[in-house]
């Protein structure tokens, strides 16, 4: 039951331990655990204290593995990072660092690409059986859709740049992807599934073919890449895909991680000597793909074993390079017609994913100087032609079309570009103010290839005390950094939390402390409602491996499970819990197995890590038993 039997304890004991990195670089934890989602915190009243964590059931269960000698006769054991929809992989050695150079490798080109990247778009059908199968993947599934004709068209489900749907802050495991086409609705995890299954199978069968190994894939660790702005609800909705997909077994695996896509491509340019490593050094990694910009600051630790902290809370936004697409459809639809281009995209999808595909070719070959030409439907192009005068007048523009093809002088072109850059470097240029002085600002991710985006980083930023660094390759420094920070997650030794975790809990009531307005009486006793009790605080700074332990008491009788609302909060100083209050989102319910009353009467112990690319959580009993604890989200 929720509202007020959600938070039911009166009284609450709190500690906090650290997880030494020291200690995790040499331990074997285990390939299994139980742990996930995001909890509930303490009061002032709080006994807190902090040691370094020894050998416990609980620690095992909540950390991942950080050495994965789990057979003795297995000298390298395969490791594989998936920034969708590519690979990389390395065979890690057991107590070993990775060697960048010669032990980190990409997949081989994707079929219909020329390199490892490809377009994030997926092709499915509905079997004899009512089960959604994966056709093709990348530029296979945006091919085999341009040559297909309409009527076959509305069978098939196909979608592109889908992982900008879990950007949002309510993304949860019953999100639908809609194939706008054929109408067809599927579950999020389903497609995403769908894309990560077929990527195990195409990396598993690239390395058995190119080792001649025997891989057990209870010993792979799959390490998924995901944006740092994401909130715990879509690494959740992640962790289910991961096992539709057949990556893991249970939600829960400890056989998946999760990076940080902007501290991958800190680690890989650190790492690979693509950037300078000076103890003290602040660095600004902005991370431009094409639907998010991430930007996260480190400050270098230790320049030997390249370790860093966050100096400023990661940020970042849905302003990547398909901004500029939006741009440039809003364009077709002003000179045009929306409803024309809406009426002529669902009678001809096929010609419209190859308008889409030859506006993306034109995007990224732009160098600012030269004139763009884009090849156009006869229909739409006709109607350009029909009303482009009139819209050139308009907004003092030079478009002009000849044979079906519409050219884009220079200017016109920058002012597509505009909205995504003027963005992206406002939002670094902020993040700098916050920081100390940067020694550089590093440049990745698939938009970093862009020559203006390049050009607008070195004219704003370049200084001669801070460089602006393009590394070879961008786009691929996030997959191969996954893979070292797969090897060593503690090379982050400290995180800056974006917001406060925690429950809202009931003490007893005290007039001198509590608002009248929050008074409940249960089971004729007096309690204060609605109290924040925050695992972690806003802003706090969490080092690696830091786990919050509470331990909570029922206030009902009989009771045989733990249920609390988990929040969120997005301000410092925050007292009470409800939806109501200002700077306060619900996130979902926390909830622990159910176990005797008896032994819910002497206490719960919820354990709380934090310091990871994603926060895990179980539950303790009295006996010293080990329940998982599960958040689901609203």
């Amino acid at each position: 039951m929720l509202g007020e039997d959600a938070a039911i304890f009166a009284d609450q004991r709190r500690t906090t331990r650290l997880l030494w990195p020291s200690t995790l670089a040499h331990r074997n934890l285990g390939k299994e655990g139980i742990w996930g989602g995001e909890g509930s915190g303490g009061i002032k009243e709080n006994v807190q204290e902090e040691e370094q964590v020894s050998e416990g059931q609980h620690v095992s269960m909540l950390c991942p593995p950080l050495t994965y000698a789990k057979r003795s006769l297995i000298t390298f054991l395969p490791l594989f990072a998936v920034p969708l929809p590519s690979y990389a992989f390395a065979f890690t050695k057991p107590g070993e660092r990775l060697d960048p150079r010669a032990d980190v490798f990409s997949n081989r080109p994707w079929p219909g690409t020329h390199g490892g990247k490809t377009a994030t778009a997926i092709l499915m059908k509905q079997d004899d059986s009512g089960k959604w199968e994966v056709l093709s993947i990348g530029e296979q599934a945006v091919l085999a859709v341009s040559n297909m004709r309409p009527t076959d068209r509305k069978k098939h489900f196909f979608v592109r740049h889908f992982k900008m749907q879990l950007y949002e802050p309510a993304t949860n495991s019953q999100l639908m992807i809609e194939d706008s086409h054929s109408s067809i609705k599927l579950k999020a995890v389903d497609v995403i599934g769908g894309l990560l299954g077929h990527i195990k199978g195409a990396s598993l069968k690239q390395v058995r073919l190119a080792t001649r190994a025997t891989i057990n894939e209870d010993d792979v660790l799959w390490v998924v890449t995901v944006p740092a702005i994401w909130r715990e609800g879509a690494k959740k909705l992640m962790r289910e895909a991961a096992e539709t997909g057949g990556l893991i077994r249970s939600g829960n695996s400890a056989s998946l991680l999760f990076a940080l896509e902007p501290e991958a491509a800190s680690m890989w340019c650190l790492t690979n000597s693509q950037l300078a490593a000076e103890k003290g050094n602040t660095i600004v990694v902005a991370d431009c793909g094409g639907g998010t910009i991430d930007v996260t600051v480190h400050t270098i630790v230790d320049a030997s074993e390249i370790t860093v902290k966050e100096a400023v809370p990661c940020g970042g936004g849905d302003f990547g390079s398909h901004e500029i697409n939006k741009q440039f459809f809003k364009l077709m639809n002003d000179v045009v017609g929306r409803l024309a281009i809406s009426e002529f995209e669902k009678k001809h999808p096929a010609v419209w994913v190859e308008l889409e595909n030859a506006w993306e070719k034109a995007k990224c070959t732009f160098t600012g100087s030269e004139n763009t030409a884009v090849t156009l439907p006869s229909e739409i192009a006709r109607h350009f032609e029909r009303n482009c005068a009139d819209y050139n007048k308009m907004h003092s523009g030079n478009f002009v079309i000849e044979d079906d093809r519409l050219y884009i002088q220079p200017a016109d072109m920058m002012k597509l570009f505009a909205p995504a850059i003027q963005t992206t470097v406002a939002h670094i240029r902020d993040t700098l103010a916050k920081s100390r002085e940067a020694s550089a600002v590093l440049l990745v991710g698939n938009f970093a290839n862009s020559a203006i985006l390049q050009a607008e980083f070195r004219k704003a930023f370049e200084t001669p005390k801070c460089k602006v660094v393009v590394p070879s390759q961008p786009g691929d420094c996030v997959m191969k950094g996954a893979v070292l920070l797969g090897n060593a997650p503690q090379s982050v030794t400290e995180r800056i939390s974006r917001f406060a975790f925690g429950t809202d809990f009931c003490p007893r009531f005290d007039p001198k402390v509590h608002s009248i307005r929050h008074k409940k009486i249960i089971e004729g006793k007096e309690y204060a409602a609605n109290q924040a009790s925050w695992f972690v605080e806003y802003g706090e700074k969490v080092p690696f491996g830091k786990i919050v332990s509470q331990t909570f008491f029922p206030i009902r009788s009989g009771q045989n499970s733990v249920v609390f609302n988990v929040f969120e909060g997005r301000a410092a100083g925050i007292t009470y819990l409800t939806e109501m209050e200002r700077n306060v989102r619900k996130l979902g319910i926390l909830s622990s197995a159910e176990a005797k009353p008896s032994l819910i009467k002497q206490g719960v112990k919820f354990s709380m890590l934090f310091g990871f690319s994603e926060i895990r959580v179980l539950a303790e009993t009295a006996d010293g038993r080990i329940t998982s604890a599960t958040l689901n989200y609203d």
